[in-house]
């Protein structure tokens, strides 16, 4: 028995990562069944419309996330009647060894049968209800029925993990009655006694097991329509979905069950409390016990139809987070292969476009799901220097730069942040010195100290100007760099430094060379007024291997994408008015800073400002508040509301929360309660404020480590929350040293 409600579904964004393989075989069971009567009769057994459905996404996770090795989906009449069932658990029991993982979904109808022989206290069997089960009383499939085949695996030492989502699932699978309150999908409960005994058993949690059930033993489980998808989904697996897409390889059991359980609490409230059936040692470990190991961070869809033709059917959809324009690659021959989604997916598959040229895919080939693939409307502008020279060129040159130093030339290695007057720079076949009067007089392909100083003698007698130098990359590492760019849609290479948010700089230190991304508009160079919104700069990186350096580069320009998408991000219209909005507040007089500077030393305190005439025209809908802090280094932190355990529910984020005392909304909302001082690391700073007419789960998403932080991508662009009504407020200020 399942109901209906409204549900708007979140759109959470895939973490990529590398993937990573297991030897242990691990074999799927996945059982959906929607149809209890044949189509056109009349009768009081209901069909299910998602059970399918949920089978089928489950299926897909199996696959492309868990890499089983075997999987079993039944989702026909003909493949889900009892005998169908029991032979597969039998043949699941059978070829399952010690140290193998089993997992058995089911997504369908539930049912208490009355047995006044029963040990449990309530005198009632939980049964899963075949296809055929209208057929007879005895085509229910009991509990302790099934569970003769998962103790078989348990007591092998086979990894089990079970998922029910039918109604009164808390001890097994359950019932299908409840509330006339709700449009209600059930099955007539069993009437006559089994006046059986049966012998107790150990439970399967303590011997090591994993169950989690969609609803208590007393409470119906929803299904649910997803208007976006135009859908019918159970609530239970719906949300579990969600949580298993995006979990990462070392998620334990308790964290997947606390995501799930508070996913259900906001969508469905005390209706419908799922439950996790497993010892306190087995919570703490990963969901099949395999410590992070056989799970793929980055998806995969197979190819269904590999062909000579350049369009393919692929075995993954909206499962797997893919959308129309979404890049998925094949690595193949020590080539890579990319093609591209050109249709909108269904839950389980897609058409996709081979757009490598002369590559071909075939039917099982794995391709991976790019995270970061849905092209940007407006990529994230890099500018390249042009490079020829070589690696012992590059090495020749740095010893020729630390020369100058040695000879008394004034040098700043840290083109970008600095300018001078002077300039010395490579423009792709020679050194070029630009002096103070706009001469650019060449130097030579090859870099000579000695010719640089005689050169600084002639336009600058008293040698008391300072010399900027830019350095250069090599040609391979260069390429290797022009490469990764180009195979991202959210990056654009431009030919003109002008047009560009940032610009590759090169310097050199103790004999060695550093490179990183600058903001134009602190080289000098940039015309764009969206880079005052940006980060100066990232951080300085050398490695001797280039190939790693350029790969670095590269995660660094993706967390500048990521930071750029938050603060160019457009806010929808408000239709409710939410009249608050987030502003610093100097201490010394009061004055509410909502863009310009503020100076080190100063004090100044984070509120949340009500806005008099927005407050008006309010209809005091609550919202859910959220405010970031992004630092100069482009580090981002979630500043409000604290963390906290139930922060996925709303807590303290609501508004009725924290802007509501004494039944009046407060004109101002001190976030932390007490000033905080300007200090360094200066530059360009910002408060974002996102409220949402809904709580946003694993807010912690929108996070991300800044550029003197880990090295590490953890998300997309944007993390695009599909809400009801959201907005995005930004307050900008750059902080600055008193000197």
């Amino acid at each position: 028995m399942r109901y209906f409600i409204q549900l708007l579904l979140s759109t959470i964004l895939l973490l990529g990562g590398p993937f990573s393989a297991y030897a242990q075989t691990k074999r799927a069971l996945v059982i959906g069944i929607n149809q209890y009567q044949p189509e056109g009769a009349v009768g009081v057994w209901k069909n299910l419309e998602g059970a399918v459905t949920d089978a089928q996404e489950i299926a897909t996770l199996m696959k492309g996330k868990y890499n089983f090795n075997e999987l079993t989906l039944l989702a026909t009449p003909k493949e889900t009647t009892k005998d169908a069932i029991q032979q597969a658990l039998r043949n699941l029991s059978q070829q399952s060894q010690k140290g193998d993982v089993a997992f058995v979904y089911y997504a369908g109808h539930g049912v208490q049968v009355p047995n006044s022989q029963f040990y449990e206290d309530d005198k009632r069997h939980e049964a899963i209800v075949p296809s055929d089960a209208r057929e007879g009383e005895h085509k229910y499939f009991l509990d302790v029925e099934m569970n003769m085949y998962l103790h078989e695996l348990v007591n092998k030492g086979v990894k089990l993990v079970m998922i029910f989502d039918s109604c009164h699932s808390g001890s097994n699978t359950r019932s299908a009655m409840s509330s006339a309150k709700y449009n209600i999908r059930a099955i007539p409960g069993a009437t006559q006694d089994l006046n059986r005994k049966f012998t107790p058993t150990e439970s399967l949690a303590a011997k090591g097991a994993v169950i989690f059930a969609a609803a208590d033993d007393f409470q119906p489980a929803a299904e649910v329509f997803v208007p976006q998808y135009k859908q019918v989904r159970g609530a239970f697996s719906l949300m579990l979905g969600q949580v298993l897409r995006n979990a990462s390889p070392d998620a334990t059991v308790e964290d997947i069950f606390r995501k799930v359980k508070s996913y259900m609490a906001h969508q469905l409230g005390p209706q419908q409390t799922p439950l996790l059936e497993a010892s306190a040692e087995r919570r703490a470990r990963t969901l099949f016990d395999l410590g992070g190991k056989g799970v793929n961070s980055t998806l995969k869809a197979a190819v269904l139809n590999g062909s000579n033709s350049s369009q393919v059917k692929v075995d993954g959809g909206y499962a797997l987070g893919i959308q129309k324009g979404s890049k998925l690659v094949l690595k193949k021959g020590g080539r890579l292969v990319e093609l591209k989604v050109i249709e909108q997916p269904t839950l389980t598959t897609s058409v996709a476009r081979v757009v490598t040229p002369n590559a071909q895919v075939a039917t099982g080939d794995l391709l991976e799901v790019d995270p970061w693939s849905i092209a940007a409307p407006n990529p994230l502008q890099v500018y390249l220097p042009e490079a020829s020279l070589t690696t012992e060129e590059l090495v020749a040159a740095i010893v020729e730069a630390e020369r100058l130093k040695q000879n008394g030339v004034q040098v700043i290695m840290d083109r970008g942040l600095k300018v001078t007057p002077l300039l010395l720079s490579y423009n792709g076949a020679q050194w070029i010195l630009n002096t103070t009067t706009q001469q650019a007089i060449p130097v030579g392909k090859q870099l000579n100290a000695d010719q640089v100083i005689g050169i600084l003698r002639q336009v600058n007698p008293a040698m008391d100007q300072v010399l900027s130098v830019n350095f250069p990359p090599s040609q391979f590492f260069c390429d290797n760099l022009r490469k990764e760019i180009k195979e991202n849609d959210n990056i654009k290479l431009v030919s003109d430094p002008a047009h560009a948010h940032y610009q590759l700089v090169g310097r050199v230190q103790d004999a060695k060379s550093y490179y990183a991304w600058v903001n134009m508009k602190y080289s000098g160079q940039g015309q764009n007024a969206e880079t005052s919104l940006l980060t100066m700069k990232t951080t300085w990186l050398h490695l001797a291997n280039m190939n790693n350096m350029s790969a670095d580069l590269f995660v660094d320009l993706k967390k500048l994408m990521k930071l750029r998408s938050w603060l160019t991000l457009d806010s929808p219209a408000d239709p409710e008015n939410f009249p608050y909005y987030v502003a610093l507040k100097r201490e010394s007089d009061g004055k509410i800073i909502t863009s310009g500077k503020t100076y080190e030393g100063q004090e100044v305190r984070v509120v949340l400002r009500k806005d008099p005439v927005l407050y008006d025209r309010w209809n005091k809908a609550n919202r859910y508040v959220y405010v970031f802090y992004i630092d100069a280094q482009g580090k981002s932190q979630l500043i409000f509301p604290a963390a906290s355990e139930d922060s996925a529910t709303g807590g303290e984020a609501s508004a009725r929360n924290f802007a509501m005392q004494q039944g009046r909304y407060v004109e101002e909302y001190d976030v932390f309660g007490s000033p905080l001082s300007v200090s360094a690391p200066f530059g360009v700073e910002h408060l974002i404020m996102m409220t949402s007419s809904k709580p946003v789960h694993d807010i912690g998403k929108f996070e991300g480590a800044g550029f003197e932080e880990v090295r590490e991508v953890k998300g997309g662009t944007r993390s695009a929350v599909a809400k009801d009504i959201w907005t995005i407020q930004r307050t900008t200020v750059e902080s600055v040293p008193v000197k």
